[in-house]
């Protein structure tokens, strides 16, 4: 690991003296995220208190332009010591796309966002419970895409692809493949719907695995409102799920809250809430105090204050 480490630096460093040489050709960035948090959780009646500084993560990120239609990334969190992202992506000029290897699948708004673009403090639980895909949102194989133009926010996008299914940095562990689909229309500026399906198997026995999902999102001056329903279908039983997001434009301070909910195959109701203000002090830097509740209702329970620093570069 630590030859790969000091040839990974290495790397960069070569890469990003030639920037001053090729600087539309090549970019750097990266994203530091570390927290300080006071949490009280526990069971039956049995709770603990816990405060701890952590480090989430610490990735650097290559970008380079081949050519004209070609793209290449290449990124790694030395936090978990993971490679991230590994792909090569082909965009035409009439809209139609292809991207290969290893990349985060954009099965809903929320999982398209990167890090430091979330307004509360992590992910929806419907990100982290396999509940979208199963094991991980990262994975390897092949997306084709469409969009209607080159803005952030196209009026139409459609995208299909085939992956492994077992996440990254891994092979398959079957002789099938997963598939999924997904479309986003921006019906005015003011609404924007989509939805997606993904179908797969899971170890080795192949046992199927069904996903899909409905979102919308709404726009009214600096309010944005985000509601979405997924529903997983495993083993012959049926996972409900669903979450709703506020978030504001405001700077330098920026409120925003997500509601979560999911309930399980075996009827068990896990459901988490986030609120948080974010403070921008910088366009790269954000701030923020957040607070959680999360619960697995008659199980157990947890609770956080959280202290959240971003930087970007």
């Amino acid at each position: 690991m630590s030859k790969f480490l000091v040839l990974f630096l290495s790397l960069i460093t070569s890469l990003c003296a030639e920037l001053t040489v090729v600087p539309e050709r090549l970019s750097v960035d990266g994203l530091i995220w570390t927290q300080a948090r006071f949490a009280r959780g526990g069971a039956n009646g049995w709770f603990s208190d816990a405060f701890e500084f952590q480090h989430r993560q610490a990735t650097v990120g290559l970008t380079a332009k081949i050519t004209p239609i070609t793209t290449s990334r290449l990124e790694f969190d030395f936090s978990s010591m993971n490679l991230r992202d590994l792909w090569i992506e082909f965009a035409w000029a009439n809209g139609l796309g292809l991207k290969l290897g290893q990349m985060k699948l954009p099965l809903s708004f929320n999982s398209a966002i990167e890090e430091h673009q979330l307004t509360v403090e992590e992910y929806s639980i419907l990100y982290y419970t396999n509940v979208l895909k199963p094991v991980n949102l990262r994975d390897i194989g092949a997306l084709g895409l469409f969009r209607s133009d080159n803005s952030d926010e196209p009026v139409f996008q459609a995208l299909a692809g085939i992956v492994n299914g077992t996440g990254p940095n891994t092979g398959d562990n079957n002789r099938t493949k997963d598939i999924f689909a997904r479309m986003v229309i921006k019906a005015s500026p003011v609404f924007t719907g989509g939805g997606h399906i993904y179908y797969g198997w899971l170890e080795s026995a192949a046992v199927p695995w069904l996903g899909a999902g409905v979102e919308a999102r709404f726009k009214s001056g600096p309010f944005r409102f985000i509601p979405e329903f997924a529903l997983r279908r495993y083993q012959n039983a049926n996972t409900f799920a669903g979450d709703i997001k506020i978030e504001t434009d405001w700077s330098p301070l920026a409120p925003a809250a997500s509601l979560e909910i999911i309930r399980w195959e075996d009827s068990k109701i896990q459901w988490r809430g986030l609120s948080g203000i974010n403070i921008l002090p910088h366009k790269q830097v954000k701030i923020l105090f957040g607070y959680q509740y999360h619960s697995l209702v008659n199980f157990w329970e947890y609770q956080a204050l959280v202290l959240k620093l971003q930087a970007k570069f």
